[in-house]
């Protein structure tokens, strides 16, 4: 298969590549994934690719109608919402986390007020996260 990178650089895991065409000899399914989305995002053209190349990548993008469906279900069974509060929790632990690595002075450093804040809103939510079952 043969892309063309759009830019001065694109990378997506692991893998570089330097703005202009690069002739990729077995691209693994990931980097078809990754492929996909980078053409998706504007970022890489496919310039050649052989049929099953064409259908693996074609696979990797969803259709507006199709996304809008996928989110609705999601949202009906209470996937995206649990989803949604895992993602609050690590961005608070994170968060936290982060701070306790701040020499008291640095201005990055969470304020008590804040930081109490913080870690009720973490509690709360890891406590409606046990209390709840993980929607399937």
């Amino acid at each position: 298969m043969k892309i063309e990178v759009l830019h001065s650089l694109w990378g997506a895991d692991e893998h570089v590549f330097e703005g202009g065409e690069h002739e990729i000899l077995k691209p693994s399914k990931r980097l078809l994934a990754l492929i996909a989305g980078g053409a998706h995002a504007g970022a890489v053209r496919v310039v050649d690719a052989t049929a099953a190349e064409q259908k693996a990548l074609d696979s990797h993008i969803q259709t507006q109608d199709a996304g809008e469906a996928a989110y609705a279900a999601a949202v009906a069974k209470g996937r995206w919402h649990h989803g949604n509060l895992l993602q609050f929790v690590i961005d608070r632990e994170d968060r936290l986390a982060y701070d306790d690595t701040l020499k008291h002075n640095h201005p990055d450093r969470l304020d008590r007020v804040v930081r109490m804040r913080l870690e009720h809103e973490l509690r709360v939510v890891k406590a409606r996260l046990e209390a709840t079952e993980v929607p399937t």
